[in-house]
């Protein structure tokens, strides 16, 4: 038969007081919000639990454990239930989901265009106007909270500039915003079972862009109210005040519908506690054992270190209990779906399980059993891990939690339950008053309004449902994130590495295995749930640009076509996964240098590497981890050295290499000697990033390299005494500069719309191009010195001749992306254009820029570049998973060979 299940209707009360913000009579006695659980009126199943969990489990367990789950990773399924509050003066309402699981608020903001007007259940979204509330400030990159939220001082703020913030979910939708501070309304408890209207101010992220299901779903809502253990979870900044215990609560009733969520400290009823897990990103404690009616089982576990312990998540975002193979199997049996006709309680045994410090959590039969047409169904599931690091974790979820009044407590790193009638009344303590006051669940309007709209859920199920019968692939679709393929658990061993049919570990393609059908990054779409082609058409739909300029994109789009494709000047010779490219800025992308067609040097993280792609022999020369100090004295250079460099740039040519840091660090090495030859600070300005590099042989016949900075500033260098030649300033942060080949022009572009060509001796300008609709992070000069072209966030490289600036030679509109890097070929004949992910592509110039060869595959792309005789070209790609080099060589047609055949 079909299963009704209630409806949870919620009470959210939180004791609260934070300076800056009153109560009507100024003074903080409370917070009421009514909560309502997302599953009501949704058709119920064990498949849709699953489903569920699944797509969480993929965000909740995504530090340190391997979780081989399927699901499309929709965001909209991280919690399980949602709250309406006010934000703003005047306040607005908005629908919230409630998630312990996730640390920051965000709310959908008046820039996103993605966003729906309709959400979960016809609810009507509100988009938050930051403009629109006299209360509503923006947060800095500069102040102490978004150098909290960013671990340290945000690297290249600038005055004023908004603080920002990314979330990214499982299937590739993401959330990019920007940090405000408000006021947040709710209803006061002000005594027993009353409440007035008061205010607080939070600060939570706005949310500018949206991708995927978080901008389309049926069910979305206007955002997330985190409760993580963060301190920039709304918890940990109530708490930041010294006025609310960092505590909080929930007491869900499972069998009658109805319970509270509340903040502040719980007099009643009492609760035994177990300690938190020191150091771990979500709600953990020691599990000691499990008792199944009188028997208990043999948890023993060594693979961790931890003994008997077991590592055991608490999430009430979780519908399920899911629990490692050992606990699993005994407890289940042999199927997961049965018949049965008595009483559960009858005629299966409650599970006990046993914390530190003596805490038990009993689940009943009535609780862990599930009742589908003629079958009843566990709610236990097999965790899925193999790791070793994981497979000994489980996660409690609402199975287990329901009928229980659970207790954070934070101040002491504590959590606790006890069995509790969720529909009575609890006891919470004033922290202003000392005074206790008596709170109960009272149904709202909409609780019953979902209730009237419920439908029971049918499910047809069979005899045992399978562990994980949900194959999936999921993208990170912003330029800060990488591609990530879920693989059939047989093609993942014990340590995470890739096997073929034959056995063999996954590295490398060559061209012939490319000849014969095998994709060239190894990816196995066969064993996959989506060919290669629908999932390049999603990509292309999901994927949203980076724009400092808002719509710049857009408008290039409706005036813009792409040129003709069709072109074949280089074909695919290599991929190694062995090379690892990594990126540090998602807005630079020149980290990939070939100084010949068989040596390439690449960043891969800490560490400068140079491949052989003659000898295949990958070698580290320098490690920027740890110090780094100059071998050699040269007036000015900073002998101390620097401790700890993060690379945002790279250059090599010949036998010199030249790295820019964040903090405005240059580092020059000869490749042909030990050591460091040179280091340096351009500037210690706050703003102070290096945001290019490029070497080149000076008129006088020796070696310079210029650097360009985020500070304004674009300085020369010679490389024999490393001796500043030049430094020329700009109003505006210099993304990328480029000396044309007769050394007396720069072209110079950065966060201005315009590029300028300036005199290379003193810097004034000479001619500016206009036609750009965002700021450009790339330029190149054609060999014959009167062309070059100039890259940008609108998508487009446009090709510029000096003796006509005013209108461009030819506009190059990319698929999906900004520009991030161009590169002339060393005879002229090709542009290299890079998107920032995904597709490369080769124009012939020879034909006015008409026809172009695209280079297609699957990550974010770190760098490219061309070897000097333009016989190689090197593409690095930046994956957690199939990281690696892309070669393609050079087409020729040799028409003398024909005899030969």
């Amino acid at each position: 038969m079909a299963i009704e299940t209630s409806f949870i209707s919620l009470l959210f009360v939180v004791l609260i007081s934070v300076s800056g913000a009153a109560s009507n009579d100024g003074d903080f006695r409370g917070a009421v919000f009514g909560v309502n659980s997302k599953f009501s009126g949704k058709e119920r199943s064990l498949s849709l639990f699953k489903a569920h969990d699944n797509l969480r489990h993929l965000q909740i367990l995504a530090s340190g454990v391997d979780l081989p789950l399927g699901g499309t990773g929709r965001p909209d399924a991280v919690g399980l239930y949602y709250a309406k509050i006010g934000i703003g003066t005047p306040p607005k309402e908005y629908y919230v989901q409630v998630d312990t699981g996730s640390d920051i608020m965000w709310i959908n903001c008046i820039q996103c265009r993605e966003c729906p007007k309709r959400g979960y259940h016809g609810l009507e979204l509100t988009l938050y106007d930051p403009e629109d509330s006299f209360t509503g400030k923006l947060v800095t990159c500069s102040q102490d909270f978004c150098a909290e939220i960013n671990g340290g001082a945000v690297t290249g703020c600038k005055a004023n500039a908004s603080c920002l913030y990314t979330e990214t979910y499982g299937d590739g939708s993401y959330s990019i915003g920007y940090f405000v501070m408000d006021v947040v309304q709710y209803d006061s408890v002000s005594g027993d079972l009353e409440t007035k209207l008061a205010n607080g101010s939070v600060i939570f992220g706005c949310g500018a862009r949206q991708s995927g299901n978080l901008g389309s779903s049926e069910d979305a809502l206007d955002g997330i109210l985190g409760f993580g253990k963060s301190n920039s979870s709304i918890i940990s900044q109530l708490a930041s005040s010294g006025k609310v215990k960092k505590m909080f609560a929930h007491c869900l009733d499972g069998d009658n519908g109805g319970g509270i969520f509340a903040i502040g400290h719980v007099v009643q009823p009492k609760v035994n506690s177990t300690p938190l897990i020191p150091d771990q990103p979500h709600y953990a404690a020691n599990l000691m054992g499990i008792e199944v009616g009188n028997q208990f089982l043999n948890i023993s576990t060594n693979t961790n270190g931890s003994g008997d312990k077991r590592r055991t998540i608490i999430d009430s975002g979780t519908t399920l209990a899911y629990l490692p193979d050992a606990i699993y199997k005994p407890l289940v049996n042999e199927y997961t779906c049965f018949e049965f006709s008595r009483s559960v309680d009858d005629g299966f045994p409650p599970v006990t399980f046993y914390f530190e410090n003596s805490l038990s959590l009993k689940v009943y039969p009535h609780d862990y059993l599930f009742a589908f047409e003629d079958y009843l169904c566990f709610g236990w599931q097999n965790n899925g891990m193999d790791s070793l690091s994981s497979s000994d974790t489980l996660v409690l979820g609402d199975l287990v939690l329901s009928n229980k009044l659970v207790l954070y407590d934070l101040e002491n790193q504590t959590i606790g339950w006890t069995e509790y009638n969720c529909s009575s009344s609890i006891k919470l303590r004033d922290e202003i008053t000392g005074s206790v006051h008596l709170n109960q669940v009272i149904p709202s309007e909409s609780a019953a309004r979902f209730l009237q709209g419920f439908s029971s859920g049918e499910l047809r199920m069979d005899y045992r449902m399978p562990d994980n019968d949900v194959e999936g692939i999921d993208y990170m679709a912003d330029e800060v994130d990488i591609l990530d393929f879920v693989m059939d658990d047989d093609e993942v061993n014990g340590d995470g590495a890739r096997f073929a049919d034959d056995n063999e570990m996954v590295t490398d393609t060559s061209s012939a295995q490319a000849r014969r059908g095998k994709d060239i990054q190894g990816i196995p779409w066969e064993r996959l749930n989506i060919t290669r082609e629908s999932y390049r058409q999603t990509r292309l739909e999901q994927y949203r640009n980076y724009e400092n300029i808002p719509l710049s994109g857009d408008a290039v789009d409706k005036k813009c076509k792409q040129k003709q494709k069709g072109g074949n000047y280089y074909e695919f010779f290599h991929n190694t996964r062995i090379v690892k490219p990594t990126i540090l800025h998602f807005q630079l992308r020149n980290l990939v240098w070939a100084n010949s067609k068989h040596d390439v040097y690449l960043m891969s993280n800490y560490s400068i590497m140079h491949w052989s792609s003659l000898s295949y022999n990958l070698t580290e020369i320098l490690n920027f981890s740890g110090h780094v100090a100059p071998t050699e004295k040269h007036a000015g250079s900073l002998l101390e050295g620097f401790t700890q460099t993060q690379i945002s740039t790279l250059s090599v040519k010949d036998d010199f290499l030249v790295a820019g840091g964040f903090q405005g660090e240059l580092a020059c090495k000869r490749l042909d000697k030990q050591g460091v030859s040179f280091c340096t600070r351009t500037t210690y300005d706050d703003n102070a990033i290096t945001n290019a590099v490029e070497i080149y042989d000076s008129i006088s016949g020796g070696k310079h390299f210029m650097a360009s900075n985020n500070d304004g500033g674009v300085r020369e260098y010679d490389m024999e005494r490393f001796q500043l030649m030049n430094h020329f300033r700009f109003p505006w942060p210099v993304n990328h500069s480029s000396l044309s080949p007769d050394r007396k022009l720069i072209a110079v572009v950065g966060d201005h719309l315009d590029a300028l060509v300036v005199d290379s001796t003193n810097g004034k300008t000479v001619g500016s191009v206009e036609g750009h609709l965002d700021y450009s992070f790339a330029s190149a000069w054609h060999p014959d010195g009167r062309i070059f072209a100039t890259g940008n966030q609108d998508k487009t490289c446009r090709v510029w001749d000096l003796r006509n600036l005013s209108n461009p030679v030819s506009v190059l509109k990319g698929n999906m992306g900004a520009v991030r890097s161009v590169r002339f070929s060393s005879n002229g004949q090709f542009l290299v254009v890079a998107e920032p992910a995904d597709f490369v592509h080769v124009y012939n110039t020879n034909l006015n820029y008409e026809k172009r060869q695209e280079i297609d595959f699957f990550g974010e792309i770190s760098g490219v570049s061309l070897s000097p005789d333009d016989e190689s070209l090197y593409i690095g790609v930046w994956d957690r998973t199939y990281a690696s080099l892309l070669q393609y060589n050079k087409r020729h047609n040799y028409g003398y060979l024909d005899s030969f055949v």
